[in-house]
């Protein structure tokens, strides 16, 4: 009878049609599209099931080239992959991993995302909201297109810090202080975003100096003490502390003269003062606490910059507060537009890396990589306008923000009643289908007039190591066309701004002659991502005989940082490929992350 009750209370929330609509767009998403930055985390997790404790972080860095944050999220992940590691599918801290490892690592997210839609759906009930109506706030939560990107097609592991907000939010409403807390305390070791809602929260509610001084100290105490077991370290130091996307913050600002002034930590230290003299207590404060944390959502992806999966840490308090809100439709539109803007600004910010390219670690990947993309989404979107854009975006946000206020809250009876079913569906079929339909088409484009003459495999997986200044790295190949335009190689820039110079050279090995010369400023490098050069005029060359293409340095300098990726180990029974890598004049038995463009 239970469960009969269950599935009547989920189907009177939402259509069933709804369901299926949705299941089948996870589903699409779920297996075609992933980013590589969850491989570098989960693989690095392994250190921790390995017994690599006190020396996690060197190890790492030995292993994967460092780790960027707290242990927290490393726990979590080497929690969830115990199976893999008792199974021998994945043994040492890598990126080169096969398809179930990596479907394995977006499960546990995914199921991370289900977890806070029931947050939102236990948020409601306790505001005494129908649980049929309830429903529809979890639905709205995990079909909104932008959660959608993150969670299912970007793929990454945000809904840690999401997850443990809403935790902490749950006991907020439900004026658990312990558990409130504890749950922000986590948070804030996965994100330290959770840091600008969890203090507002704190002054909206408590008043005495003492205890708003205790529970931030408690807020904080999780990060104090992984802080304290790995100050020693070097490379935790370097690696969590040198991570500089905290840095976004402070890039809107007012010059005074004399120093710059954060305009998101002005306007956010103001929201603190704010929160702390306005006195509200039951549903006002629960009103007050969706509105407070939505203008922090604003603050920080508004008014600074991001990268594409953050914003699934604003989609749980922007659908309470449409949830909530006497008109809904109107939310419902806003959040379209809002994914419109999103998907122009995401693919003409990180062309080929945040776009089609993202199918290249999911099931389609043989028929997507190594294929030229001559076609970006970028260019199948028109407005490229990053500046317009993003002025656009922070525009919808703010005004999606702003009147989200209290007094346009309903009674908790009320919620859930004003929208029109079309409006939804539109919202989320159509929302996903601005970036799927693109990145599809992208692709097909790209497969109808291909023109890569050589691409080194299928999988990228790790880099090899950072560049030294007398390192040669080859990669050999056999030629299938007649003529050479230029090459594209995937490289590591940990993150900095490189200015050295690469000598990058087509060498004809049946006769060891230099063929063509181009020069790769590395300030040019996308960070993990593949980056193409032009040789200034087109190369002849004889199809079906060897060739190379070597890269050395020609101006170094000491303090840069960037690194060649390459594939995984070939199988015994291939190590006499026609294709491999020569690295110090030592034949590798790997090709190096290298796209070769022709006619």
């Amino acid at each position: 009878m239970k469960i009969r009750a269950n599935r009547q209370i989920l189907l009177e929330g939402v259509d069933k049609t709804d369901w299926i609509l949705w299941g089948l767009l996870v589903m699409f998403c779920f297996i075609s599209y992933q980013h590589a930055d969850i491989l570098h985390t989960g693989g690095s997790s392994i250190a921790y099931l390995n017994g690599h404790f006190a020396d996690f972080y060197e190890y790492n860095k030995a292993a994967l080239g460092g780790n960027s944050y707290m242990p927290t999220t490393y726990i979590l992940f080497a929690i969830w992959n115990i199976p893999i590691r008792l199974l021998g599918l994945i043994t040492e801290p890598t990126m080169s991993v096969g398809a179930i490892v990596r479907m394995w690592y977006k499960l546990g997210t995914f199921l991370l995302f289900l977890g806070t839609a029931y947050l939102i759906y236990q948020i409601c009930v306790e505001k005494l909201v129908p649980r049929n109506k309830a429903v529809l706030a979890a639905f709205l939560f995990v079909s909104n297109p932008i959660a959608v990107y993150s969670e299912l097609i970007f793929g990454q592991y945000d809904i840690l810090t999401t997850f443990f907000i809403c935790l902490g939010f749950y006991y907020y409403v439900k004026e658990d202080r312990k558990k409130f807390v504890l749950s922000f305390a986590v948070a804030v070791t996965c994100k330290y975003f959770a840091v600008l809602v969890f203090i507002p929260l704190v002054l909206l509610k408590e008043k005495n100096v003492w205890k708003i001084v205790r529970d931030v100290a408690g807020g904080f105490s999780l990060f104090m003490i992984e802080t304290l077991l790995y100050l020693t370290s070097d490379s935790f130091i370097a690696g969590v502390f040198g991570f500089g996307a905290v840095d976004y913050i402070f890039n809107a600002s007012l010059d005074t003269g004399f120093a710059k002034i954060s305009i998101v930590v002005l306007l956010w230290g103001l929201l603190c003062a704010f929160c702390y003299f306005k006195q509200c207590s039951g549903d006002d404060r629960f009103s007050w606490g969706i509105y407070v944390a939505c203008i922090v959502m604003f603050l920080s992806f508004g008014l600074s910059m991001w990268h594409p999966q953050w914003l699934l840490m604003a989609i749980p308090f922007l659908t309470l507060g449409m949830f909530f809100n006497q008109d809904m439709d109107i939310y419902l539109l806003l959040d379209l537009l809002l994914m419109a803007l999103f998907t122009l600004y995401v693919v003409n910010t990180w062309t080929r890396g945040c776009d089609q390219n993202l199918f290249n670690l999911g099931i389609f990947a043989r028929y997507t990589i190594g294929i030229d993309q001559n076609i970006t989404m970028s260019d199948l979107l028109v407005l490229k306008d990053t500046d317009l854009i993003f002025s656009l975006w922070a525009a919808v946000l703010l005004s999606y923000v702003v009147y989200l206020h209290p007094k346009k809250m309903c009674l908790p009876k009320h919620v859930g009643g004003s929208f029109h079913k079309s409006i939804l569906r539109l919202r989320y079929i159509g929302g996903c289908c601005i970036f799927i339909l693109p990145s599809v088409l992208s692709v097909a484009l790209n497969m109808i007039l291909p023109n890569v003459v050589y691409a080194s495999g299928q999988d990228v997986t790790e880099i090899i190591g950072a560049m030294q200044k007398d390192d040669v790295y080859e990669q050999v190949f056999t030629m299938q066309r007649e003529s050479v335009t230029g090459i594209a190689i995937n490289m590591g820039t940990y993150q900095k701004e490189n200015g050295s110079i690469l000598k990058c050279e087509l060498i004809h090995k049946n006769t060891n002659t230099v063929c063509n010369t181009l020069e790769i400023d590395t300030s040019d490098l996308v960070d993990n991502q593949y980056t193409r050069f032009e040789f200034e005029d087109p190369t002849k060359v004889i199809a079906g005989e060897t060739y190379a293409v070597r890269i050395s340095g020609r101006q170094m300098r000491l303090d840069d940082t960037f690194a060649l990726y390459r594939m995984g180990e070939k199988p015994e029974n291939n190590i006499e490929s026609e294709s491999y890598a020569i690295i110090n004049g030592i034949r590798q038995n790997y090709d190096l992350a290298i796209m070769v463009y022709g006619k």
